[in-house]
């Protein structure tokens, strides 16, 4: 029988060892024109369990210090993007978001407090995606050394053939009981 386990960050169904999850992560993902995704960090706080921007802000302060420590450049993980918020008063003001990679959003969870279940939710989404993705079917090297061989053996098999072809011919063309001279290739 799976046990079903609600998580504020999705649903966790752990059936015979296998761990599907649906995600709100995804729902919020935004793609650019040029196909590529990302995430506002404004709208993954709250899916973390953040309730102001502050605190928040400080998880995103940790992530961006593991990116450039990992060696990663910061500003490209974490784009810049400010968002325009009404006042009470009727005026705009500008207010700090971030366009985050997939990596950037993994590197806040688990730079989150871990107390919230949401980020226990979110790092455990992400052990999962990233166990998917480094065990999905990519070719190996030796997957790509075995086809290699494989297309070496069809066409040695394909020049057998078509010399079993041609003596069988000369063989048949000279008749029983006399011997053909075989080209040499």
């Amino acid at each position: 029988m799976p046990r079903v386990t609600d998580y504020p960050f999705g649903v966790l169904r752990i059936p015979d060892g296998h761990t599907p999850i649906k995600s709100p992560f995804d729902t919020i993902k935004q793609i650019r024109p040029d196909g590529s995704e990302f995430w506002s960090a404004r709208d993954l706080q709250p899916l973390l369990g953040y309730r102001n921007w502050r605190e928040f802000n400080d998880a995103t302060v940790r992530a961006k210090i593991s990116c450039e420590a990992a060696g990663h450049t910061a500003p490209e993980q974490f784009g810049d993007a400010p968002k325009s918020s009404p006042m009470p008063n009727g005026g705009v003001r500008q207010v700090p978001d971030y366009h985050l990679t997939r990596y950037a959003c993994y590197l806040v969870a688990m730079n989150g407090d871990p107390r919230k279940p949401e980020i226990a939710a979110a790092q455990t989404y992400f052990a999962i995606q990233t166990y998917r993705q480094e065990t999905q079917a990519l070719p190996t090297q030796l997957d790509v050394e075995l086809l290699s061989e494989l297309r070496r053996m069809a066409e040695a098999n394909a020049q057998l053939a078509q010399s079993c072809c041609q003596l069988a011919t000369l063989v048949t063309a000279k008749g029983p009981g006399r011997q053909a001279r075989l080209p040499i290739s």
